[in-house]
């Protein structure tokens, strides 16, 4: 079977590959968000936390700029 080649197989395949890095992002972006709400966190780990998830998102706009992959809100 013959398939064809996508016009830009180069853009395909950055476009797969910041979708897996967004994917990898938003999940560890989950776990920060439930890990944060654990009421028997130190005020160090809250911090901490806050300031991964601020990392995070910040990751996964940096991502979406330079992506014609959507980044889908949950």
């Amino acid at each position: 079977m013959m398939k064809k080649k996508p016009g830009n197989p180069l853009a395909v395949a950055q476009d797969w590959w910041n979708g897996l890095q967004q994917a990898g992002l938003r999940r560890k972006l989950q776990v920060a968000e439930s890990r944060i709400k654990l009421p028997q966190l130190t005020a160090g780990e809250v911090v901490t936390l806050q300031k991964q998830i601020l990392d995070l998102g910040e990751q996964l706009r940096e991502i979406s700029q330079f992506s014609s992959a959507r980044v889908l809100d949950s």
